[in-house]
């Protein structure tokens, strides 16, 4: 299916393949962090509390990793926008 495609049609495939990955990785790490801090409420172990911290670290870092993702998928093929601005 793809070989037929020009090779900017092709960037713009994988720029919205990219996007929708990074929308539904989004979505499930949002999950998570809100039951993270469900079960966080009315814990006062410390060791508990440490294995919380780490999951903590954890959605940040995939959320940051999930952020450059979409920022390089941005540069693959410009949007109509940003073409009008350069």
């Amino acid at each position: 299916m793809t070989e037929n495609l020009q090779p900017d049609d092709r960037g713009a495939q994988l720029k919205k393949l990219s996007r929708k990955m990074v929308h539904s990785l989004n979505n499930m790490i949002f999950i998570i962090d809100a039951y993270k801090d469900l079960i966080k409420e009315n814990q006062t172990d410390p060791e508990f509390l440490k294995n919380i911290a780490r999951i903590d670290a954890a959605v940040d870092q995939t959320q940051k990793i999930l952020r450059d993702w979409r920022v390089d998928a941005d540069k693959i093929v410009p949007d109509a926008e940003d073409e009008q601005q350069l």
